[in-house]
C-alpha cells in the first residue's frame, strides 16, 4: 500500500510516455523497487552494522572499566554508581542485554528470505494496482452502497488521511531523523544512523517524539564533561529538530485533516499492534473511513433518509 501511494505519481509520468500499459507498470515496479526499497536495504544493512558496533563499544567500555573511570570525575555519580552496583550486577546486566540484542540481530537475519519473499508479493501486488487502477477504483465505486457524493466524500477523506500519514507525518519525520543523525555525527556520537533512525521513527508517533533520544544523549555530554557539544545538542534539538514540525507537518500535508492528536495516538498505536509497520497507515485510514461512514449515517437520519436508501 505505501509503496503503491509514493509510487503512484511517478507512474502516471511514465504512462504518459509510455502507451503500453504493461511495460508502463513494469517500468513503475523497477524504478519503485530501486529507488524506494534500495535505500531501506542500505538503511537497514548500516543500522545491523552500527549496533553491532556499538554493542562491542559498550561492552568492551563494561569490561574494561573505561566507564567507571569517567564518572569517577563526578564523586556524586560515583557514589550513586556504587550504591546501586552493590544492588544490581550492572556489568552482568549490561553483558545480558548485549547478547539479548545480538542474539535478536541473528533472528533477524534469519527471516532475510521470508522478508525477500513479502517484498515480491508485494511488488507483483502493486505491477497490477499500477496497471488496473482505474479499473479496481471504478468497481470500488460500483460496489459501494452509497450515493455519489457520499462516496466522494469518502474517498476524499481516506486520500486525505493517507497523505497526511504518509506526505506528512513521514517526511516530516524523516527531516527530524536526518537532521538529529547529522548532529550526533558531527559531534562524534556513536551510532549516529541508529540514532538518526530511531528519532525518525519515535517522531512518527505523537506525543512522544526525537527529544527522548537527544536529551538524553544531551545530558550524557554534560555528564562526560563535554559542556560545549551538549549546549550545542540541546540548542539544535529544541529549537531545529522540535520547531521543524510545526514548519514541515503543514506544508506537506496543508489542513485537509483536522483530528485530535490523542484520537490519532490511538490510531497509529491500534495500527501497530494489528498490522504491525503498515498500520502506520493502516491504523489512522481504518479510523478516518469510520469517522466518514458515521458522519454519512448522521447526515441521513438528519434527512429523514433511510439507511439502506442508495441512488
Amino acid at each position: 500500500m505505501v509503496f503503491a501511494i509514493l509510487g503512484r505519481r511517478m507512474h502516471v509520468w511514465i504512462e504518459r510516455h509510455i502507451a503500453n500499459r504493461n511495460l508502463a507498470a513494469l517500468l513503475s515496479v523497477i524504478v519503485v523497487a530501486i529507488v524506494i526499497i534500495g535505500p531501506f536495504v542500505w538503511i537497514s544493512i548500516q543500522v545491523s552494522q552500527e549496533i553491532r558496533a556499538g554493542i562491542k563499544q559498550i561492552d568492551s567500555g563494561v569490561k574494561s572499566g573505561a566507564w567507571e573511570a569517567e564518572w569517577g570525575r563526578h564523586p556524586k555519580l560515583v557514589h550513586a554508581y556504587h550504591w546501586l552496583d552493590e544492588r544490581v550486577d550492572l556489568a552482568g546486566a549490561a553483558a545480558q542485554i548485549a547478547r539479548f540484542v545480538q542474539a535478536q540481530i541473528a533472528r533477524l537475519v534469519g527471516k532475510t528470505i521470508e522478508t525477500l519473499m513479502q517484498g515480491f508479493i508485494s511488488l507483483f501486488a502493486l505491477f497490477f494496482f499500477f496497471r488496473d487502477r482505474r479499473e479496481m477504483l471504478q468497481a470500488i465505486r460500483f460496489r459501494l452502497p452509497f450515493s455519489e457524493s457520499e462516496i466522494r466524500l469518502l474517498l476524499t477523506r481516506i486520500r486525505n488521511m493517507v497523505r497526511a500519514t504518509i506526505f506528512g507525518r513521514f517526511l516530516t519525520s524523516l527531516v527530524q531523523g536526518v537532521l538529529g543523525g547529522v548532529m550526533f555525527w558531527i559531534l562524534g556520537i556513536n551510532a549516529a544512523l541508529v540514532w538518526g533512525v530511531v528519532m525518525a521513527v519515535l517522531s512518527v508517533i505523537p506525543a512522544v517524539g526525537s527529544v527522548f533520544i537527544w536529551a538524553p544523549a544531551a545530558a550524557w555530554l554534560a555528564i562526560s564533561g563535554h559542556w560545549v557539544k551538549a549546549i550545542i545538542l540541546v540548542v539544535w534539538g529544541s529549537a531545529v529538530i522540535g520547531t521543524i514540525d510545526n514548519i514541515l507537518y503543514p506544508l506537506f500535508v496543508g489542513r485537509d485533516v483536522k483530528i485530535h492528536t490523542l484520537l490519532l495516538f490511538f490510531a497509529l498505536l491500534g495500527g501497530v499492534l494489528l498490522f504491525g509497520a503498515t498500520g502506520l497507515v493502516l491504523g489512522p485510514v481504518i479510523m478516518e473511513t469510520s469517522l466518514s461512514l458515521l458522519e454519512i449515517l448522521r447526515e441521513r437520519t438528519r434527512a429523514g433518509r433511510p439507511v439502506e436508501q442508495t441512488t
